[in-house]
């Protein structure tokens, strides 16, 4: 099956923080009680992290029809606070004979211009995908 992305994953490792909340939340200016994980690969889209340590099925569930939303901060730079997002959760794999996922897929959503411009200028700064 050929690859339908519109934008172009780029492999990443920087410090991600996270928090589910409910669809209706609608506040980006903070995470109230973040985890924290990493991401592996980053587009204007979304994210792929590590995993969300500690996600049960119940919330995986709700995650996946929309009934939670995730929260995110991307620290693109050490320097700089993260960058905070909405995502919805669209993929989870976990490894054989693991209790939670181990690799997560989420997509952007409620992305605020400043934003945008931010991981833009972020993902422009990386080599690109072909040359990484």
């Amino acid at each position: 099956m050929d690859d339908l992305r519109i934008f172009e994953r780029h492999a990443v490792d920087i410090p991600v923080f996270y928090e589910f909340v409910s669809f209706r939340e609608d506040r980006l200016d903070e995470l109230q009680h973040p985890n924290q994980t990493r991401a592996v690969n980053l587009s204007l889209a979304g994210v792929g992290v590590t995993g969300f340590p500690n996600l049960d099925p119940h919330n995986i569930q709700k995650l996946l029809k929309g009934e939670k939303k995730v929260r995110i901060g991307l620290q693109l730079y050490p320097d700089m606070p993260p960058v905070i997002v909405f995502a919805r959760m669209v993929w989870n794999e976990a490894s054989p004979n693991q209790k939670y996922p181990t690799s997560s897929g989420c997509a952007f959503i409620d992305i605020n211009s400043e934003s945008y411009y931010l991981i833009k200028e972020f993902l422009a700064s990386l080599p690109s995908p072909q040359n990484a």
